[in-house]
């Protein structure tokens, strides 16, 4: 698990979102994204959301720097800590999920194209 901390570290770190300004069709501006965040990290934002409605678009509970540190936290053993802790079942959950998307895709290679149903 430890070579999977460090990659996720990896890739965060080397992952942002961007936007830029465009103007819009009937004047004002749209906000239009050049680069975004982990697509791991973007779901693992979503799945822990703010309750408080002072935003109109959701926040998350989530933030970066803290998502850092407990993978580094994590990649060296250290299990303790809220976000680490959140970290630890989300990576266990997506690691799962990943792992048997990967065999469903190679099963599906591997059988003939003529058994295939399209």
């Amino acid at each position: 698990m430890r070579d999977v901390f460090a990659m996720m570290a990896e890739e965060l770190e080397g992952s942002y979102l961007e936007v830029v300004k465009i103007p819009g069709r009937y004047g004002g501006y749209i906000r239009v994204p050049v680069s975004v965040n982990a697509e791991w990290y973007r779901v693992f934002c979503k799945q822990y959301l703010s309750t408080r409605r002072r935003f109109p678009r959701p926040r998350t509970l989530i933030k970066r720097r803290d998502t850092l540190t407990a993978l580094g936290r994590l990649h060296s053993g250290n299990f303790r800590g809220v976000c680490a802790e959140r970290l630890l079942d989300f990576v266990n959950d997506w690691y799962d999920k990943q792992i048997l998307a990967r065999r469903e895709v190679n099963d599906e290679s591997q059988i003939p194209a003529s058994v295939r149903p399209f």
